[in-house]
């Protein structure tokens, strides 16, 4: 076996051990530690090449960071804010949509992600 294939392995093993312990780590300690979980998911993509399709099946959660990031360069440079709020979540908010209606667009966004990662991914693999 090549060392391509050790580390692929090696990456399938620990994302396999990773999600099982975060759920068990999340239901004992709650959901403070999800940037942790969600940095080993970072280390994960880039150990088995999948980086891009991480930050295509995260959209929505890539998305609020862009908002943010978009919102405080906007302000330091031109002294006005894109956003009413950020987070784009809280801007639909000061708008006046409900947050079921915002959790449900959110949804939307985020199955239609993860459908278009999950075909690519087959595609890629020959699946």
């Amino acid at each position: 076996m090549n060392f391509a294939g050790v580390i692929t392995r090696i990456g399938i093993a620990a994302a396999l051990a990773v999600s099982g312990i975060s759920h068990a780590y999340l239901y004992i300690h709650g959901y403070q530690h999800i940037p942790t979980i969600g940095a080993a998911f970072v280390v994960q993509a880039s150990i088995s090449c999948a980086l891009a399709l991480l930050i295509l099946i995260g959209g929505i959660f890539v998305i609020e960071a862009l908002s943010v990031l978009i919102q405080i360069i906007a302000f330091q440079l031109f002294h006005k804010r894109v956003f009413l709020m950020a987070p784009i979540h809280h801007h639909f908010e000061l708008k006046g949509w409900s947050e079921t209606k915002i959790i449900l667009r959110f949804w939307i966004v985020a199955s239609i992600c993860a459908a278009i990662g999950f075909t690519i991914y087959r595609q890629s693999r020959g699946v």
